[in-house]
């Protein structure tokens, strides 16, 4: 699917919204997205006297940081490895210089209807962290049309492509707190966070169902009754096996970076030029772990020459897009261990010792749906009856059962050791669902 996508003119910054999407073969947009630039709000930051002097303070103690001292614990995102390769390869090299971090990930406006878009933020870090999570620095940049997820996401994110290639090259006379003359300033993107399966979007990778899933790590699942398995299985020996393939926790297993990143997409990309056929191309891709070119991460010839100042993206490796573990918590740990306290998981099988009587939890269930009318609209939905929604329940559903309804609604219904192990969960949720400092 080609993409159109206009010329940014040297005003294009002051324009309020442009439009991106997806084209026909015509020329003609099938979907359209505004896109807000970042630029104008970035100019009004650091023109104001108290937020562009203090955005101005942090990169310069964020560089003498670096400069001075070395990594001994983690305080901001200063104390990144990221950020700091970037100052040692000579990026960030002036104290107007802006770090960015840009998220996205899908959401429904509408539960039951089934609409979803992808909003795309960016998130200026350069500034006070009592601010940070405040709509002052936290910018939307874009959202996708919908109604389901896009089949292409880079074909809305060239104009943000456009005008980060611009920011990373240097805008010139910004008018700066603290300085009498106009500065030039550069903006570096320094993260992008999502989810796990919105991290493997972005990056075109095939995700958990590849045979060589990992992002940061080669290693090969094992094919089982029509799915992959990632256990430490020996390659010629299938589940339920034993045998030790590679160890998760030590160096052995090799690292991806980004020359065999690159190279894989390669082999794929090559092969759909070759004109071979859609199962060949499949195959290849489930084998390498990527699709095919990412415009941010693994981008095409084409695209490299279009936005050359973005070159820093490709040198920091995978770590540009690191794994949110609240998904995994969220969707894997939490859920199974709501299973075994109510003897609903069918892997321990018929006989399984219930923590929870029934009763217990159709009475759980009730108290939880009772509180729907306790709370704003917007999260009363999060309080199904767990006792026969559980299997239904999304991520933020969990998060609202591990953070608020969870200690409360299992107290003394299970013996209190586990009562604990739950309490300990709940406050690693909140640990790792709080805004970063």
């Amino acid at each position: 699917m080609s993409c159109t996508v206009p010329e940014m003119p040297c005003d294009a910054e002051n324009d309020i919204q442009m439009q991106v999407g997806a084209a026909a073969d015509d020329g003609k947009p099938h979907k359209q997205v505004t896109y807000w630039p970042l630029l104008p709000w970035l100019r009004m930051m650091l023109a104001d006297a108290k937020i562009g002097a203090g955005m101005v303070k942090a990169m310069q103690e964020a560089r003498e940081a670096v400069a001075s001292n070395p990594v001994e614990d983690l305080r901001d995102w200063f104390d990144g490895a990221t950020f700091r390769k970037l100052v040692e390869v000579g990026y960030f090299s002036s104290n107007t210089s802006i770090a960015l971090s840009i998220s996205t990930d899908y959401f429904q406006p509408w539960k039951q209807r089934g609409f979803e878009g992808w909003p795309i933020f960016a998130t200026i870090l350069n500034v006070d962290p009592s601010s940070r999570v405040q709509g002052v620095s936290q910018l939307i940049l874009g959202v996708t049309p919908g109604p389901g997820q896009p089949a292409d996401l880079d074909s809305f994110l060239h104009l943000m492509a456009e005008e980060l290639n611009a920011l990373a090259a240097g805008v010139s006379g910004v008018d700066v707190a603290g300085y009498t003359e106009p500065q030039t300033v550069h903006a570096f993107v320094i993260q992008f966070t999502t989810d796990m399966p919105g991290g493997d979007k972005l990056l075109n990778a095939i995700g958990g169902n590849g045979e060589h899933p990992g992002r940061f790590r080669l290693f090969r699942g094992v094919w089982y009754k029509r799915r992959y398995y990632y256990h430490p299985y020996a390659p010629d020996d299938p589940p339920p096996s034993k045998r030790p393939r590679f160890d998760v926790s030590g160096n052995s297993t090799p690292r991806r970076t980004v020359a065999s990143i690159s190279a894989s997409v390669a082999r794929v990309e090559a092969a759909c030029q070759e004109g071979r056929s859609k199962t060949v191309v499949s195959n290849l891709a489930q084998k390498e772990g990527f699709k095919g070119y990412s415009l941010l991460f693994s981008p095409s010839p084409d695209d490299k020459a279009r936005y050359p100042a973005l070159k820093y993206l490709w040198k920091i490796e995978p770590d540009l897009l690191p794994y949110n573990t609240m998904h995994l918590l969220l969707l894997n740990v939490v859920p199974r261990m709501w299973e075994l306290f109510a003897g609903e998981s069918d892997k321990l099988g018929e006989n399984q010792a219930w923590i929870m009587p029934k009763a217990v939890r159709e009475a759980i269930g009730r108290e939880v749906k009772a509180d729907r009318r306790t709370i704003p609209l917007s999260q009363a939905r999060s309080l199904r009856d767990i006792s026969k929604h559980s299997g239904s329940y999304k991520a933020v559903d969990w998060m609202f059962f591990l953070l608020r309804v969870g200690e409360v609604v299992l107290a003394d219904r299970i013996p209190e050791p586990i009562s604990k192990c739950s309490c300990c969960f709940a406050t690693q949720g909140e640990f790792f669902s709080s805004p970063a400092p």
